[in-house]
């Protein structure tokens, strides 16, 4: 997928949930890699697993979570100005670890940080913004609360609020969207994070601020090098921000690809549908293109490719037997789909 180095490496990743009704399969089995510097998107509906995907990576599932598969992370070395100890590259399972133990707690928030969809309900209402950048430097830096606001101011100063002195002590509520979503991204770029999971990080804003913080985000991944997963349901977004996207359909990657291969051939047919319903100015239509049919329940998922029921290409007998494999069908390019890849 990437030239660089591997950063994470997810291999047959399964988050399901054992309840009364049933087993819900949030994510079913996805692989993909991210290398060092790399940005890359995940896209699909609205409960396709996008966002547990991102959860179970950072290990906040709730509990009655059942999570397998691997989720290998190239932790970074110490700097060779503050250490001068020798060691080789570190590669740590994040599913084997406690989700409340220190191992994931030193990782989560410092090496990998995550921008909620909602910045009004994940900032806690009763903290100024500052003292909550600041708990976060606190945790993870041997710093004091007078250097942990000096950093504080930094960060916000690094991803443009307005008067980050006299900003950093105000309330959530008294911030507008588009400061509060910086002040979101300025919280996890504070320890300076190898990789950066931002999901749905414009929700709720207007078109303006949209663009300012989708900008703000590619020039802080080009200045401090790490690694985006940019998870969305924006097809634009995806294109405008990330080299490799991959798309997600109940629980399960079918497709990834380099961004213009992807939009110049889509090969599963759910794609080719998410891309059919994008509007295009120089067409003139009556009414947008739609992708028959509904999510599946997720306590009864059909039989086979989970996508069949709603698919024009479904061969029966075929698709609705036997689960697809992943098949390679160009350079970097995998899709899960038996009518593409005839296998």
């Amino acid at each position: 997928m990437a030239d660089t180095q591997p950063l994470l490496e997810i291999c047959d990743l399964r988050t399901h949930f054992h309840l009364r009704e049933g087993i819900v399969r949030a994510v079913d089995g996805a692989s993909f890699a991210i290398g060092q510097g790399q940005a890359i998107g995940l896209v699909g509906e609205s409960g396709c697993g996008k966002s547990m995907t991102a959860r179970t990576i950072l290990r906040i599932t709730p509990p009655t979570a059942r999570v397998m598969g691997q989720a290998w992370f190239h932790r970074r070395q110490p700097d060779a100005s503050r250490d001068t100890t020798s060691r080789p590259p570190e590669a740590v399972d994040l599913v084997q670890m406690d989700r409340t133990g220190p191992e994931i707690r030193a990782i989560r928030g410092a090496e990998i940080a995550m921008i909620f969809q909602e910045p009004m309900s994940s900032f806690s209402p009763v903290h100024t913004i500052g003292s909550q950048i600041s708990e976060a430097i606190l945790l993870h830096q041997a710093v004091d609360q007078r250097e942990a606001r000096r950093r504080a101011i930094e960060a916000l100063e690094l991803v443009g609020m307005p008067n980050p002195q006299r900003n950093i002590d105000r309330y959530p509520h008294q911030l507008s969207g588009g400061m509060r979503q910086r002040a979101m991204i300025a919280q996890a770029l504070s320890c300076r994070p190898a990789l950066l999971i931002a999901d749905e990080p414009t929700t709720a804003l207007d078109v303006t601020t949209q663009a300012q913080i989708l900008k703000l985000m590619k020039d802080l991944q080009r200045e401090l090098g790490m690694a985006i997963l940019f998870i969305t349901h924006d097809l634009g977004v995806i294109a405008r921000m990330t080299r490799h996207v991959l798309v997600m359909y109940m629980g399960k990657v079918v497709e990834s690809a380099p961004v213009e291969r992807l939009f110049a051939g889509p090969q599963h047919p759910y794609t080719q549908a998410l891309l059919r319903s994008i509007p295009r100015l120089k067409r003139k239509l009556d009414r947008l293109a739609v992708i028959p049919g509904s999510v599946p329940d997720p306590f009864r998922l059909p039989a086979g490719c989970r996508f069949h029921p709603r698919c024009p290409l479904a061969i029966a007998g075929v698709c609705d037997v036997a689960e697809p494999p992943d098949v390679e069908v160009g350079s970097s390019h995998r899709v899960r789909c038996v009518a593409v890849t005839g296998s």
